[in-house]
Order: C-alpha cells, then structure tokens, then sequence
C-alpha cells in the first residue's frame, strides 16, 4: 500500500516548493516557493515537526470537520 508523502520540487518559476500526496496521489498541502532547494527542505523538515508535536492522538470524526466550499 503507498504512504503519504511529502516531496520537494522545483515549480514552473524555478523556484523550489515542497507538497504533501495522500495515499491516492492527490495533493493536500503546497508550502510557499524558495529560491534554494535548501530553504524549501528546512521549511518542509518544519511542518513536518510541528504537525507530528501538534498531534493528539485522536483524529476528528470527518463529518465533524469543517466544510470548505473549493471555487
């Protein structure tokens, strides 16, 4: 079964962003853009760390989540 994961990439402007992919390949977060590779794995290593210590251990129930129309 694929994992969840979070990939470093250079975006069309030649500067580097890093995603996060679920499982089925579909894209959930997108951190800002970076002139150097360096920079966008130092804030991507930052989110990671601050949404492993922000995690409680209980997962909402989805249909407690709020909805967000997409435009």
């Amino acid at each position: 079964m694929k994992q969840a994961r979070f990939e470093v990439y250079q975006d069309t402007s030649g500067g580097y962003r890093w995603r996060l992919k679920a499982r089925n390949g579909k894209i959930v977060a997108v951190g800002e853009s970076y002139t150097r590779k360096a920079s966008a794995n130092r804030s991507l290593l930052a989110v990671f760390k601050a949404a492993r210590d922000a995690f409680s251990g209980e997962v909402p129930c989805p249909s407690a989540m709020p909805h967000r129309e997409t435009v």
